[in-house]
C-alpha cells in the first residue's frame, strides 16, 4: 500500500458551463511503502485523481477531468484514479437523445491507466434509461449507439476495479407486466422477450454496450463488472483498415447483458480470461464480422463460465474467423455450443485453426441440431469435452464444407452420432460412448 505525503503541490480548477470540475494530482516526488521489511521508492507523479462534487448527472463534471489529464509515455503511464461511490453518468442524452456518442470517453488516448477505487469496492458508474425512447418504427439510423465506456483510437490503455450498470436489470421478471416490475422509461406495455430469469432484449437499444474498444491497440479491461446494459457486456472491433488488437479481457463479471457477453468484429490477439458471462440474453462469446473482408482472429477464451440463453460460442456472419483456441471453460445455453458458419454460402470465406479442448457443459443440450456445428472450416480440433445432450438423435458435431476435422477424448452423455456432409479427412477416436459416423454426401 503506498503511503501517500499529505500535501498536493497542484490543485487546479476547470470551468466548463458554470460547471466546477477539480482534478487532483499528486505532485509528491517520492513516497515510500515497504515489501517484505525493504523501503522501496516509488514514484507517485503521474498519479491525477478525479474529484466528483455536486448530484445528478455527473457525466460533464467528470468528463472534463479525464480531458484534462495528459497522454503518458511508454516510459510511465498516467493513472487516473476515480473515488469512492456510485455516479450516475447518463451521458447528456438532452443534447444527444439517440445517444450517438460515448458516456465516458476515452478518445485519442494513449499510456494511461485507469482505476476505480478498488478491487473490492469498484467505482460504480450508472445510467437510469436507455438513450432512445421505446415503441414506435425506429429506422436502423436512429438506433441507440451509446456506449458507457468509450475507448476509441486509443492505445496501451488498462482499465481496473470498475462497475457498469444499465437499466436492463428487471431479475426474472417480465418488463411491463405490472407497474411493480416497470421501469420509469417503459411505454411500450408488456415485453415477450424477458424471461427464465434473463435480461430484456429490445433491438433498438442493442448497441447500448458497456465497454467499447474500437480503433485500439492493447487495451486490457481487468478487475471489473457490468450489470444490465441493453446490448453487448463488452464490444470489440470495428476497422479492418485499423483493427483493434492486442486485446486482453481479465476477471470480469458480465451479469444481464441484453445482447452478447462479448463480441468481436473486425479485431485481432484477443485473451478472454476468467470471465463469468451470467444471464446473458443471447450469445456469450460472439465472433461475427459483418462483412466479406472482416475478421475476428486469434482468439483464446480460457478459465472462464458462460451462462447464457442461446449460443455459448458464436461465430456467424460474414469474413475470416480464424485461430480460436477455446479451452478450460464451463458453460450452459440452449443453442449449439459452437456455431461457426459464414453467412455467404456462395462465396464463402474459408475459415482455419479451431480448438476446442477441456470444455464442460453444466446443463443438458436438447435439441435435434448438432451441439458443435461448423461450415466451411479447416483444421477443427475437439478433444477432451464432456457434452449432455437429452434429444434422442443425439448428434454431437456437424459439419459441412469442412476439412480435417479431429474429435477425440470426448464424453458426450447422450451423444451418439457425427454428421458430415461434403467433408473430408476425419478422424475420430476414442469418445465415451462411440459416435457413429453418418456421411450425407
Amino acid at each position: 500500500m503506498f503511503i501517500y505525503k499529505t500535501t498536493f503541490l497542484l490543485i487546479y480548477a476547470i470551468f466548463v458551463l458554470g460547471i466546477s470540475s477539480t482534478l487532483n494530482k499528486d505532485t509528491s516526488a517520492l513516497t515510500l511503502r515497504t515489501i517484505k521489511g525493504a523501503e522501496e521508492v516509488v514514484d507517485t507523479t503521474n498519479i491525477y485523481y478525479i474529484n466528483v462534487q455536486g448530484g445528478g448527472d455527473l457525466t460533464k463534471h467528470i468528463q472534463d477531468q479525464i480531458d484534462a489529464v495528459p497522454n503518458g509515455t511508454a516510459q510511465k503511464a498516467n493513472v487516473i484514479k476515480f473515488p469512492r461511490g456510485r455516479f450516475w453518468t447518463e451521458g447528456n442524452l438532452e443534447w444527444n437523445p439517440k445517444g450517438k456518442n460515448g458516456i465516458i470517453n476515452f478518445v485519442n488516448k494513449h499510456h494511461l491507466i485507469i482505476e476505480g477505487f478498488s478491487k473490492e469496492e469498484p467505482t460504480v458508474f450508472y445510467t437510469k434509461a436507455p438513450a432512445i425512447p421505446f415503441g414506435g418504427n425506429v429506422s436502423r439510423g436512429n438506433y441507440s449507439h451509446r456506449r458507457h465506456f468509450r475507448i476509441h483510437q486509443s492505445t496501451n490503455i488498462t482499465v481496473r476495479n470498475i462497475r457498469i450498470e444499465g437499466s436492463n436489470t428487471i431479475e426474472g421478471k417480465v418488463l411491463g407486466s405490472s407497474s411493480e416490475f416497470t421501469p420509469d422509461f417503459w411505454e411500450g406495455g408488456k415485453d415477450s422477450g424477458s424471461k427464465s430469469g434473463f435480461p430484456a432484449y429490445q433491438s433498438y437499444w442493442e448497441f447500448e454496450h458497456a465497454f467499447d474498444i474500437i480503433n485500439s491497440q492493447n487495451i486490457t479491461i481487468e478487475d471489473s463488472s457490468v450489470y444490465g446494459v441493453w446490448g453487448d457486456g463488452v464490444y470489440i472491433g470495428q476497422s479492418t483498415t485499423n483493427p483493434s488488437e492486442n486485446i486482453i479481457l481479465r476477471n470480469l463479471h458480465l451479469k444481464f447483458t441484453g445482447l452478447q457477453g462479448i463480441a468481436v468484429s473486425d479485431a485481432r490477439k484477443i485473451i478472454i480470461d476468467k470471465v463469468w458471462i451470467d444471464k446473458g440474453r443471447r450469445s456469450g462469446i460472439d465472433l461475427e464480422p459483418f462483412h466479406d473482408e472482416g475478421f475476428a482472429n486469434d482468439v483464446e477464451v480460457r478459465n472462464s463460465k458462460i451462462d447464457v440463453q442461446l449460443t455459448p460460442f458464436a461465430a456467424g456472419g460474414r469474413g475470416d474467423v480464424s485461430n480460436i483456441y477455446i479451452h478450460n471453460n464451463e458453460y450452459t445455453g440452449s443453442g449449439n455450443t459452437i456455431f461457426c458458419r459464414t453467412s455467404n454460402e456462395k462465396n464463402p470465406t474459408i475459415r482455419k485453426n479451431w480448438k476446442f479442448i477441456k470444455n464442460v457443459r453444466t446443463n443438458t443440450y436438447g435439441s435435434s441440431s448438432p451441439v458443435i456445428k461448423f461450415g466451411w472450416t479447416e483444421n477443427i480440433l475437439i478433444e477432451g469435452n464432456v457434452d449432455r445432450v437429452s434429444h434422442k438423435k443425439g448428434l454431437y458435431v456437424g459439419a459441412s464444407y469442412c476439412n480435417n476435422i479431429v474429435i477425440k477424448d470426448n464424453e458426450v452423455k447422450g451423444g451418439k452420432a457425427i454428421r458430415i456432409y461434403k467433408s473430408n479427412n476425419l478422424e475420430v477416436k476414442k469418445n465415451k460412448p462411440g459416435l457413429e459416423v453418418i456421411n450425407n454426401g
